[in-house]
């Protein structure tokens, strides 16, 4: 092992608190900066997909005031090419009060994200397009990134702690030879 009992302790303690730092950085930063990007990314994607599928909705409400509530096909005809995506969602149309009209898939899988974007009438909120989607596979990923991020840290902990220390050690057995020949 390392021997460090000729460096001052203080040293020894800083050295090894900088090296813990670093460490607990690295090992929280690589999964966390995934997890935020494709969080923002998904969000990102169901915000446009149900922006556009809210501005169809809010087109045909504007022509079918009274009865757009009661017209479940016309309603799943239009989302239908919107829901064509690689990851499962779970859409749902929603009236004024918040009840569901129309659905088009399965519940999402918990932990999930939902946005929702209005559909107006005249200016008016008259109702929502509602999108979820499960988010297993980021938590994966994440988890994954989170053990990769431990092994990672452990290197640099093990790395950012010996070397100086050893580098310091030596130096001082360098001393104490040119000290002693003299």
């Amino acid at each position: 092992g390392l021997d460090t009992g000729r460096i001052d302790p203080r040293i020894v303690r800083v050295i090894t608190a900088l090296a813990l730092t670093v460490s607990l950085i690295v090992m929280v930063a690589l999964p966390a900066a995934y997890l935020v990007s494709a969080r923002v990314a998904i969000t990102a994607t169901l915000q446009a997909r149900a922006g556009s599928a809210a501005n169809v909705m809010t087109e045909f409400v504007t022509r079918n005031p009274d009865a757009w509530v009661y017209e479940n096909a016309r309603i799943l005809g239009r989302l239908t090419p919107f829901t064509e995506a690689e990851a499962p969602k779970h859409w749902r149309v929603l009236d004024g009060a918040g009840r569901p009209v129309a659905t088009i898939g399965r519940p999402a899988a918990m932990p999930a994200m939902t946005v929702r974007h209005p559909i107006y009438d005249s200016g008016v909120v008259a109702g929502s397009v509602e999108i979820s989607r499960s988010i297993n596979d980021v938590v994966g990923w994440t988890a994954f990134l989170a053990v990769i991020g431990m092994a990672l840290a452990g290197a640099s902990f093990v790395l950012l702690r010996s070397l100086p220390l050893r580098l310091l050690a030596e130096s001082m057995e360098r001393l104490d030879r040119l000290q002693a020949q003299e």
